[in-house]
């Protein structure tokens, strides 16, 4: 089986790359609408924080499982290597129906796995903030320190957001 997720890896691998074509939109808090938090874990606790930041947005949770059936909430996403065949493409319903979507904003604290590479070229977002010095740090459009812990993250997230949205775009 190990032989079979190598060669899913592979092609995982090969359909991974930024678009040079897309053109990132900053906003203010209030002009999200649709926000997508990437983890390594459940982090849907993290709801009423997120709503009170961003008050006009619909907030969905993505993140890794360990066991191969999802059996995450309703408006919550989860993946497993077995969300995919072998050439990569998503086999997963509730997944293909995220992809569907377009998002505002993805905030993205996931680790630098191919499958959370993959995850994020795949999803469609008009602006993504990651923390920098990983690889896929490359598909971010605005990088947060590494050193900012994952609790802190939203505060200097909102503070960047706030301070750059000033000049114009609100």
């Amino acid at each position: 089986m190990a032989g079979a997720d190598q060669i899913k890896n592979l092609f995982i691998n090969k359909k991974i790359r930024r678009d040079p074509k897309r053109k990132p939109v900053l906003k203010g808090l209030d002009r999200y609408h649709e926000i997508l938090f990437i983890a390594d874990t459940d982090q849907s606790q993290r709801l009423n924080e997120l709503t009170s930041i961003f008050k006009h947005a619909k907030i969905s949770f993505i993140y890794a499982r360990k066991e191969k059936e999802d059996k995450s909430a309703h408006g919550n996403y989860s993946y497993h290597l077995s969300d995919l065949n072998l050439t990569g493409k998503i086999k997963n319903d509730k997944l293909n129906q995220m992809m569907q979507k377009q998002f505002d904003l993805i905030l993205d604290l996931s680790t630098d796995t191919v499958l959370n590479q993959f995850l994020l070229k795949k999803i469609s977002s008009t602006f993504i903030i990651g923390k920098k010095g990983i690889e896929k740090s490359e598909m971010y459009d605005l990088l947060v320190d590494e050193k900012v812990e994952e609790k802190t993250f939203i505060e200097t997230v909102t503070q960047q957001i706030k301070l750059l949205s000033q000049n114009g775009n609100k």
